[in-house]
């Protein structure tokens, strides 16, 4: 004969909280062992920016400006740096419009045993005018640090593509090193003021909690006549 058996409504209870403890006991686990990384949300250190200008020539014309900034806080020494080439019209240049040529370097220290570099994002904000932001890739050049994306640039109207570069630091380095050349091309007449923001966002631990340091270049081409 048949039997149906009441199963134990006790015995049943802690089997189905066993089953939902056994994985909320791994998933923590594991995000303390590093298996399942948590989320960083550093906290952000915003600096002042760094204004420049130049005004827009008819000519081929070095500059050799240098832009730098020097800050050491929270176990890491950052210096970065800008610096602003030649000055290329449009009459000499091969593109057929002006073009402003600069290189984006910075070196990273750590200062402190247990400080590293998480990563590096360095971006071109939308320009006042149209114009394009080319890295030139062949003078890449960097240590310690591995590409995560890197893209071109244009501003069109109300079409707009950030220019950008992002790297993440190898195996927790103590010490990063990067330089690029990037191309400012204005597809404006000389009479047009152009102006954009690079931006430097360094991610780095500094032994107890990870930071962010976020660094601006204001940069201004004014227009012949302004």
């Amino acid at each position: 004969m048949f039997t149906f058996e009441i199963p134990n409504l006790k015995n049943w209870k802690t089997a189905f909280l066993l089953s939902m403890i056994v994985p909320v006991s791994l998933l923590v686990t594991f995000k303390l062992t590093g298996i399942i990384k948590e989320p960083i949300t550093p906290e952000t250190i915003t600096l002042d920016p760094v204004n420049w200008e130049f005004n827009r020539s008819n000519k081929y014309v070095h500059i050799d400006d240098k832009l730098n900034v020097t800050y050491i806080i929270d176990g890491l020494r950052a210096d970065m740096y800008v610096v602003l080439g030649v000055y290329v019209s449009n009459s000499l240049a091969r593109y057929g419009h002006d073009y402003l040529t600069m290189a984006i370097m910075m070196n990273l220290t750590a200062t402190s045993p247990n400080c590293f570099v998480e990563g590096v994002y360095i971006t071109f904000s939308r320009d006042s005018k149209p114009s394009l932001i080319d890295w030139v890739h062949t003078y890449f050049d960097f240590a310690n640090l591995s590409f995560r994306g890197v893209s071109e640039g244009w501003t069109s109207g109300e079409g707009y593509k950030m220019a950008y570069v992002r790297l993440a630091g190898v195996d927790h380095p103590d010490l990063a090193y990067f330089k690029a050349t990037a191309e400012w091309s204005l597809l404006t007449p000389n009479s047009q003021t152009h102006q954009t923001e690079l931006v430097y966002e360094i991610t780095y631990y500094n032994g107890s909690a990870y930071m962010k340091l976020i660094q601006p270049f204001n940069l201004k081409l004014i227009g012949k006549g302004s």
